[in-house]
């Protein structure tokens, strides 16, 4: 199944050394009502492990979800928004 748009990052630290390949998606959430909903949504998925960064645009309807694939994955980042209230689509 597929939510959105996907992106891998793949970088090197101050040093050059090979930091851990981060993978970052775009999901298209329904059932928000204000920005509160927004903040509801990043709070609980910067919480999952694995998660790095969570920005969800109320206005758009869409949350960008940055994450490690060894620790997490899109399932787990899925399951969380539901559990919290809303659809992704």
């Amino acid at each position: 199944m597929f939510y959105g748009d996907v992106y891998r990052s793949d970088r090197g630290d101050l040093e050059g050394r090979k930091v851990k390949d981060m993978k970052k998606i775009n999901l298209k959430i329904s059932g928000m009502h204000c920005s509160s909903c927004a903040m509801n949504i990043d709070f609980e998925l910067e919480d999952l492990g694995g998660v790095k960064s969570a920005k969800t645009n109320y206005a758009k309807a869409i949350c960008e979800v940055e994450f490690d694939e060894e620790k997490v994955n899109l399932e787990d980042v899925v399951k969380t928004i539901k559990k919290v209230g809303y659809k992704v689509e």
